[in-house]
């Protein structure tokens, strides 16, 4: 039995439960209407205006002029509204972010801002393709601005993956179980695989593999 930690996934999913929870998102976003509130903070060099890829940045609001949030991770043409109020010039309180990046998909994110930063629980729901149907969830905590504690990721394909994050990246041991019902279970250092992985199939059979910063080292054995 030979595997890695993320191989191919199977197609089978069915998307209607997270469908609606999509739907309910939407709702909430129709139905808030957030202030104008005056402008105060100045973002400064921590702008993400003309940064690149993967910068972490304060997010300038579309539907919030000169109001901010913080976006760890800026991907090229995002754009995000906040559902909720902003309070001297940051984003403030509970409400739903919406992302919209990449021309068709859309990431709805749902939970508490202080600072306009994430913090505590929030449940994010993204759509792969411009027909909605094939969603990623995510949930977990947050501790200043950076995931940190135990996260649940739901594949559109059913695949999960559930483990700890350690300010912003997987550190600790994960499980894995893929839409054919295999399982995976090892640890990741730093954001990084790194260990010994276990691997176990529908028919009772298991192998291990070693990995080195993120290198698998020989066959699942």
């Amino acid at each position: 039995m030979t595997s890695t930690p993320v191989p191919l996934r199977p197609t089978r999913h069915n998307p209607a439960p997270l469908i609606l929870a999509m739907a309910a998102f939407a709702a909430l976003l129709t139905t808030t209407a957030p202030p104008v509130i005056a402008q105060s903070f100045d973002p400064g060099d921590e702008s993400c205006s003309g940064k690149p890829e993967g910068t972490a940045c304060w997010m300038e609001l579309a539907n919030h002029p000169q109001c901010y949030l913080w976006n760890p991770g800026l991907a090229l043409g995002a754009s995000a509204t906040w559902a909720a109020e902003c309070t001297d010039g940051l984003a403030q309180g509970m409400g739903t972010i919406t992302w919209t990046f990449e021309g068709d998909k859309v990431q709805f994110e749902n939970g508490l801002l202080m600072g306009g930063q994430r913090s505590g629980r929030w449940i994010k729901l993204r759509s792969e393709d411009s027909s909605g149907t094939a969603l990623f969830y995510s949930a977990g905590p947050y501790v200043n601005g950076r995931e940190y504690g135990r996260w649940v990721l739901r594949f559109p394909d059913g695949q999960t993956e559930e483990g700890p994050f350690v300010e912003g990246k997987r550190h600790g041991q994960w499980v894995i179980r893929y839409g054919s019902g295999n399982t995976g279970e090892g640890p990741y250092v730093d954001g990084t695989v790194h260990g010994r992985w276990v691997y176990r199939d529908n028919d009772g059979n298991s192998c291990a593999v070693e990995f080195v910063r993120g290198e698998q080292q020989g066959e699942c054995k």
